[in-house]
């Protein structure tokens, strides 16, 4: 990761230091707060997926709300 965009409350686009050989990569994630509460991650946020970034949005599960978590991890897998 070369660096982390911050569009808003929980919304992200993460820029890979090293580009995806393709757009076929696959993001996994998890969100949460200290306090136990986690959150869902919804990924890609746009239609288009880079070679280049990944754009995920933190979404609360009990109210669908858009919100910045305590923590959150992601993993990409693909050729490089």
């Amino acid at each position: 990761v070369s660096s982390i965009t911050d569009n808003g409350a929980g919304d992200y686009t993460i820029n890979w230091d090293t580009d995806f050989a393709n757009t076929t990569y696959s993001v996994v994630g998890m969100a949460g707060n200290q306090d136990g509460t986690a959150f869902d991650i919804s990924g890609p946020y746009t239609s288009t997926i880079a070679v280049g970034s990944f754009r995920v949005v933190v979404v609360a599960n009990f109210n669908n709300s858009v919100i910045d978590a305590g923590a959150v991890s992601i993993i990409a897998l693909g050729g490089q």
